[in-house]
């Protein structure tokens, strides 16, 4: 009699492991809207692997923290970043993630109106979430460097993306 309990517990155990294998992967895709501190686009993520999601966005640029004034500093972005995830799987979870950006600017300045170039690197951490497999939100901070011809130096970062998973 006292093997059927642990007949019963092993069989437990299997059966469960058993249906967990079964479950669907989570979306590797994401399309999104960018709605960080300074930017506003658009993007796209792939899941690569268990912990890394790689992600690029593009859209307008305004590096409004920077500057002494609103839109002293407008142009085009485009931000190149993988997320490592500490927890959780990708595409959800906490994540860390470096940041490389580009811009074309244009610059307000004492003389006039100038155009170059202008950059970023940061890092940020925060979280991703999926609801349903298919609505994927990610909110985070962190630091980051800017410069350009007019302007350089640490500035605060904040991250939001909202999008599409499939």
């Amino acid at each position: 009699m006292p093997r059927l309990p642990l007949l019963a517990s092993v069989l437990m155990v299997f059966l469960g492991g058993a249906s967990r294998a079964h479950e669907p992967e989570p979306p590797k895709n994401a399309v999104f809207l960018d709605l960080g501190l300074h930017v506003i686009g658009a993007g796209y993520q792939r899941t690569v692997s268990k912990r890394l999601a790689l992600s690029a966005s593009t859209g307008l640029y305004d590096a409004w923290t920077a500057t002494d004034e609103v839109g002293d500093v407008r142009g085009a972005y485009l931000r190149l970043r993988p997320y490592v995830f500490l927890v959780g799987e990708a595409p959800r979870g906490l994540w860390l993630s470096p940041l490389v950006q580009g811009a074309l600017v244009s610059a307000r300045t004492p003389s006039g109106e100038k155009s170059g170039t202008a950059g970023a690197v940061g890092l940020a951490v925060g979280y991703a979430f999926l609801f349903g497999d298919l609505v994927h939100l990610s909110l985070g901070g962190g630091a980051q460097y800017h410069a350009a011809k007019t302007f350089d130096g640490f500035h605060w970062h904040v991250d939001g993306t909202l999008g599409l998973a499939f």
